[in-house]
Order: structure tokens, then C-alpha cells, then sequence
């Protein structure tokens, strides 16, 4: 378990059990001598949540602490690295040919728990004509939800040119709530026109991405979603969509989702997509 765990503190006058609810579901028993107790490393969920300590003594007498808390992946606990690193070549066409690659790249990426609370990182990426380097961080505030920012730059020069002649930059905010029922998330992206990272080479250049999403889940009915997204080029037209979303679980039947895209410019437009799944046994589904 990567991401930061929780403990919850309290004292007890007599010998006693103590039952450890997480959103009202009972996940552990505990037996406390007389005295103070911790109870460290409580498993959570993501997200928010609340948890409820009940202790019972020897006499029969109850007590309840409760903590809320929110939990989240893109966290990691103190002191904790997480790093990767890739090597190849880049997938060009994809979809339209097969085992069609070009130039050589490379990247890394190396992040920390500085606290429970805040996780650093820093990435970077390069090929023969492109390089870019950023850093990151996730902030949570309190248990109400996660703050993440970047910034990066790069330069990057045509094909065979001896010098670099395009440099940029990158920067980016957001915000995530996932809770129960409702979940609530923001993204805002800023380009400079020189900024190129690997992925980019040859795409449209981006000066603006932002986009909000809300996910509402129902106990019978199913759940909801919904996207906002507006996207701005330096050289193109803006792109404005709306994407509603809807999920239901049919029990032992599997489960149905629809997706319905309307965008909004450059030109209106409207897409619909369902989907069924449904178990055909152990190990296979439809």
C-alpha cells in the first residue's frame, strides 16, 4: 500500500474491544488494555470517508471517535519514492500502420512522500530533437480534496538543424474530490506556442485545456457523469464538447453504460455509445 495510512488515537479506563467501522462498515476487532491506545495503519478507501472508532469496556459502557479522512492514490506515504523509466522508439501512425516506429527516446520519472499530505515529483523526456523536463506536486487539504500543480519546459529543434532554435513552456492546476455519492474534479493546462514534449512532435499545439467533470452515484438507480471540456490551438479552431455519462449494474446479469458526446464547435455533432457486459462463467465474459 503506497498511499499515506491512518491511525486513530484515543484512551481507555478499563479493559476493553474496540469495533473499527470505515463509512459505516465494520472492518476490524480490536481488544485494548487499560490505558492509551493507537490503532495505526487503518485501511481506507480512496476518497473521503469517515471513520468510527466504537470501544466497549469490561462495564458495558460504550464510546464513540470518529475521524473523517480522505485517502488518495496520487499520494504517497512519507518518505515513500516511487520512479519509472522508459527507453524505445516512438509509435508513429498508430492505428493506420503497423510496426511503423521512429527516433530513438527516452524518459524517467522520480517521485517522494514529503509528508502524508504532499508528494513532489519531477519527470523528464527527450529525443534527438526534443527535450522537456517538469516538476509536480499533489497537495491534500484537510479531507476535502486534492491540489495538484506542474510546471515544465522545453526546447526542441527541426530535423537536422544544428541549433536549438524553439524553446517553451508548460504549466498546469487541478482539483479532484472523489466521495460518496457525489465526486467533483478540474483541470486547467497552460502551452506557451514553443513548448514540445515527445508526444507532441508534429501534433496541433495547444494554448489552452480545461476541463470539469461531476460523477453522482445512486444506491438503485445507477450512476451519473458528466464533462465539460474546452480545448484552445494556436493555429485551429477551439474545441467545446459535453460528454454525459451513465452506468447501471444488472446484478448478476453484468452490467450497461451509455456515453453521449455533443460537441459544440468548431462544428455540432452528436455520438452515441452503449455497452453491455455480461459473465459467461469464470474466466469469461461477453
Amino acid at each position: 500500500i503506497t498511499m499515506p495510512q491512518f491511525s486513530i488515537s484515543g484512551q481507555a479506563k478499563l479493559p476493553s474491544t474496540a469495533d473499527l467501522y470505515i463509512n459505516n462498515i465494520r472492518k476490524e476487532r480490536f481488544h485494548l488494555d487499560q490505558g492509551p491506545f493507537t490503532i495505526p495503519d487503518i485501511p481506507t478507501v480512496s476518497g473521503a470517508g469517515q471513520m468510527q472508532l466504537v470501544v466497549k469496556d469490561i462495564l458495558g459502557r460504550e464510546t464513540v471517535i470518529q475521524a473523517p479522512f480522505y485517502a488518495s492514490p496520487s499520494l504517497l506515504q512519507t518518505g515513500l519514492a516511487e520512479y519509472s523509466s522508459e527507453i524505445g522508439f516512438l509509435r508513429e501512425n498508430y492505428a493506420i500502420q503497423s510496426n511503423d516506429y521512429g527516433t530513438f527516446m527516452a524518459a524517467g520519472t522520480y517521485r517522494r512522500g514529503i509528508t502524508d499530505g504532499l508528494t513532489l515529483g519531477i519527470h523528464g523526456e527527450g529525443t534527438s530533437q526534443t527535450q522537456a523536463l517538469g516538476v509536480s506536486g499533489n497537495f491534500l487539504w484537510s479531507d476535502i480534496g486534492i491540489f495538484s500543480a506542474f510546471v515544465a519546459g522545453s526546447h526542441s529543434r527541426e530535423d537536422g538543424a544544428s541549433t536549438w532554435g524553439n524553446q517553451g513552456e508548460q504549466m498546469g492546476i487541478g482539483f479532484d474530490r472523489s466521495g460518496s455519492p457525489a465526486s467533483f474534479g478540474m483541470r486547467a493546462t497552460f502551452q506557451s506556442h514553443g513548448f514540445t514534449g515527445i508526444a507532441q512532435e508534429g501534433a496541433k499545439r495547444v494554448r489552452f485545456d480545461g476541463r470539469v467533470s461531476l460523477h453522482y452515484a445512486t444506491q438503485h438507480v445507477g450512476s451519473f457523469s458528466g464533462t465539460l471540456l474546452h480545448r484552445n490551438y494556436w493555429e485551429d479552431e477551439d474545441v467545446k464538447a459535453v460528454t454525459l455519462g451513465y452506468q447501471l449494474r444488472l446484478g448478476k446479469w453484468g452490467s450497461f453504460s451509455a456515453t453521449l458526446q455533443h460537441t459544440i464547435s468548431p462544428e455540432p455533432d452528436n455520438m452515441l455509445f452503449c455497452y453491455v457486459s455480461f459473465p459467461l462463467g469464470h474466466r469469461t465474459s461477453g
